[in-house]
């Protein structure tokens, strides 16, 4: 199993999240698509991309579904933001913070928690992770998980955009430490690898303050 990042700072325009590749054998599974379209063209030929699954809808991770679905890709997202997607909502996908309209697209399908997507054999596991948004998830590839805005490396997602909920993120950052994740993969900034649970457990006192 391979991980490649092929979106977000310094290598492809902003505002584009992180977008990771997950490569088993000839076939993957993208995580993210950005805004700027250009992950899509960054996608090894060698590679078989069937599916794009998205943490959450905001802008700079799902505004290129337009140009996943005209490539080809199935874009999914957890059910809880498919109409932000359907709508093209510019208040829930948070588009106003880049000054750009939200496109507005049908996601080829919906996801729930506990769903699995196989890859070269291998199991992808969506656990639904809301708090950043009303329908962030995080995807589990044995002890890899890729966060989206859930949770960074240098701390928690916000929880004061629209649809956010600081008690359910802390109780989606402590359901993410007993998953017993060892590295994570966040939607920007820098990759822990093996060091996940101190990242998490401080992830999670920060956004416990004052409540």
């Amino acid at each position: 199993m391979r991980v490649f990042r092929v979106g977000g700072k310094g290598i492809t325009p902003s505002p584009d999240c992180n977008c990771y590749l997950l490569a088993v054998g000839d076939e993957g599974i993208l995580i993210d698509l950005g805004a700027s379209g250009e992950v899509i063209d960054r996608l090894p030929g060698n590679v078989d991309v069937r599916y794009a699954l998205l943490t959450h809808s905001h802008f700079d991770h799902a505004a290129a579904g337009p140009d996943a679905l005209e490539a080809g890709l199935e874009v999914g997202v957890h059910r809880a933001e498919a109409e932000v997607l359907r709508e093209g909502d510019d208040r829930l996908s948070a588009a106003y913070l880049f000054g750009r309209p939200m496109p507005a697209y049908e996601p080829s399908f919906t996801f729930r928690d506990g769903e699995t997507f196989d890859v070269g054999g291998e199991e992808v596991e969506v656990l639904y992770t809301p708090g950043h948004s009303p329908g962030s998830c995080c995807f589990l590839l044995g002890d890899l998980a890729f966060t989206g805005d859930t949770v960074f490396g240098f701390g928690p997602g916000r929880w004061d955009l629209p649809g956010g909920d600081r008690k359910k993120l802390c109780e989606s950052l402590e359901r993410l430490l007993s998953t017993g994740v060892r590295s994570i993969f966040p939607g920007h900034g820098y990759e822990v690898i093996g060091e996940a649970v101190p990242a998490i457990e401080a992830a999670l006192r920060e956004a416990e303050k004052d409540i």
